[in-house]
């Protein structure tokens, strides 16, 4: 056999009895095979199976279903390279984690709706005092909040402002001029060694009292987020000052999903755990008969395991499209360079807990008590351990109303940081009784007809991010923000690192999103590489790769037809932001991705639908 194999297969499955090249494969496997791939020139390749398909130049394995492996793939399949993907779950996504907590109907068009970031009923309950309406009309003396004199009637909006507008005004300038990299880089290495409260406390900037930080803290975002790096929240202060926002309806998953259909499924291998990333060297002396097998080339050898069993293949070259905890808990690997190895140790992982909360009725959309407005979409804020009370943008008219006032809803408290770490050694009935307890305190003699928030609940779901392996948001500390940027998206040898956190614009979609079309341009040498475009697989091939014959019906109803527009998504919303010519509807919405651009958030941990 050896004698008549002119180079080893690029992929080689381990099946039940020894190890077999793929095209053995087929005819062991009755269902299309997780493994499949380009072998060797002895051996037919796949690609001649479909004579529409041209031979890759060479194959990738992408490690990672989230926004990031996925967007990915999809510039790989426009540029006719071959790819893999191994996701570690049964879902594409990641961090896009839906919870229905009603039906829907799953064949319904993909369609935009408005996403209403505040609403004239949004509350503050702060230091046991209710305010109504925005925030960032909020003082400190409206809230008993003890501050000197001088602060005690300045808005929270103005205290912001004058800390942060001029820088907030060059980003936006730089976006404008096409010029944002540049711009964030300089203001990165002037600010980034101090953390934002210590910027606002620096009297060569703000000079504020740490009475004053603490409000604006408390009012604008949640425990000890000051404590990150200065330009973090800056970009966070940046995203959020967008007015017009747009979100999926029927739920931010049927982004990933329309991204996966238009990938094709046979090209993406489910429940693989990759557990060993092996650097295999040519060897001259090419043979099958031993294992690992010897290569003419410098190869990655990738193993899986998981429900689907185990399954060892070579590629060219891997992209590891994980979170950092996740690529910081594979031990079986290369060790890379010192600085490689430190920014994936040293990335700051933030606690996340949300929980979604099904009502009989939308009560916050209904009130017959004097003085106060309901909430149509937008969140309230509080000191309580809830945080935020973020309401459904689901289900408004167009007048800018609700659904009938007995129809179920939903809403969703969310805390972060210090906020969600407190949440974590409680069970699930001590975090809903919590919950109750809270929402009764916020709402407590502001509910019809004498109902409690007790008695109107239906049912409840939450997610602690700190228990699953893609753990929570990753941020920069003081002085991480360009040194983890910079060496942990630096490929090492034929692997390469993509994900939100190796962005502009880390826990946004869109920064995913950033980091792949990064790597791609990286890993074939192209900086002109675009974004994704509207309607880019119009007439291409579904699949790079088919071992066995499949149909596969193009996913027409996942596209969205929306006018030419540039999105950026936070949680379930988009705020509409930078309009562009070249807008994607792929997907939908998949790319009309610059810098400075749009931004797709990532931890769309529940997305409650009644």
């Amino acid at each position: 056999m050896a004698a008549n194999i002119k180079s080893p297969p690029t992929y080689v499955g381990i099946v039940p009895g020894g190890i077999a090249s793929i095209s053995q494969m087929a005819s062991i496997i009755k269902s299309p095979p997780t493994c499949v791939g380009i072998v060797g020139d002895g051996i037919t390749p796949i690609s001649q199976m479909a004579s529409t398909i041209k031979s890759p130049s060479m194959d990738v394995a992408i490690v990672g279903g989230g926004i990031a492996g996925l967007y990915t793939a999809l510039l790989l399949k426009r540029e006719n390279i071959n790819f893999h993907i191994f996701e570690g779950s049964g879902r594409v996504g990641d961090h896009i984690r839906p919870h229905y907590l009603n039906l829907f109907n799953p064949n319904d068009p993909i369609k935009l709706i408005d996403y209403v970031l505040s609403s004239d009923g949004n509350d503050l309950h702060i230091n046991g005092v209710k305010r109504h309406g925005s925030v960032d009309a909020v003082t400190p003396r409206s809230v008993k909040w003890g501050v000197p004199a001088k602060y005690q009637d300045q808005t929270v909006k103005d205290l912001m402002t004058t800390a942060i507008g001029s820088l907030l005004d060059e980003l936006r300038r730089a976006v404008e001029n096409n010029t944002f990299e540049s711009k964030f880089r300089e203001i990165a290495a002037k600010y980034d060694g101090e953390s934002f409260r210590a910027y606002l406390m620096n009297p060569e900037n703000s000079g504020y009292p740490a009475s004053v930080v603490n409000f604006m803290e408390t009012v604008l975002s949640q425990t000890n987020n000051y404590a990150l790096s200065m330009v973090e929240v800056l970009m966070q202060s940046y995203d959020f000052s967008t007015r017009d926002w747009k979100t999926i309806d029927q739920g931010m998953n049927r982004l990933p999903e329309a991204m996966e259909a238009l990938i094709g499924r046979d090209d993406i291998t489910y429940g693989a755990r990759v557990q060993r990333l092996s650097v295999i060297q040519p060897d001259p002396e090419v043979t099958t008969m031993e294992w690992p097998p010897k290569v003419d080339k410098e190869k990655i050898m990738v193993t899986t395991t998981g429900y689907n069993g185990a399954l060892t293949l070579f590629f060219d070259k891997v992209v590891m499209a994980v979170p950092p905890a996740a690529l910081k808990m594979l031990a079986a690997r290369p060790r890379w360079s010192p600085e490689k190895e430190m920014a994936i140790r040293s990335m700051f992982i933030v606690p996340l807990y949300k929980m979604g909360m099904r009502f009989k009725r939308r009560f916050w959309e209904s009130t017959s008590i004097p003085g106060m407005k309901p909430s149509f979409g937008g969140q309230s804020t509080t000191d309580l351990p809830i945080r935020w009370i973020v309401f459904p943008s689901y289900g408004l008219k167009v007048d800018g109303t609700g659904l009938k006032p007995d129809d179920t809803g939903v809403l969703v408290v969310y805390a972060w940081m210090t906020d969600a770490t407190l949440w974590t050694p409680l069970t699930a009935v001590e975090r809903r009784s919590l919950a109750i307890q809270n929402l009764e305190e916020v709402y407590h003699g502001r509910l019809d007809r004498g109902e409690t928030i007790a008695s109107l609940l239906i049912e409840t779901t939450d997610a602690v991010w700190a228990e699953a392996n893609s753990t929570g948001d990753s941020f920069a500390l003081p002085g991480q923000l360009l040194d983890c940027l910079d060496n942990g998206r630096k490929a090492e040898g034929n692997i390469y690192f993509a994900g939100e956190h190796l962005s502009y614009h880390h826990t946004w979609i869109s920064g995913a999103a950033e980091s792949a079309l990064f790597v791609v341009r990286d890993m074939l040498g192209n900086k002109k590489i675009e974004p994704l475009k509207d309607n880019v697989f119009s007439g291409h091939p579904v699949s790079t790769r088919m071992s066995l014959p499949f149909k596969f019906e193009h996913a027409d109803p996942l596209l969205v037809d929306a006018d030419p527009v540039e999105y950026s998504h936070r949680s379930r919303a988009v705020p509409v932001h930078l309009g562009e010519d070249e807008a994607s509807r792929v997907g939908p919405i998949l790319g009309c991705l610059r810098s400075g651009g749009g931004r797709f958030h990532t931890r769309v941990v529940l997305e409650h639908h009644a």
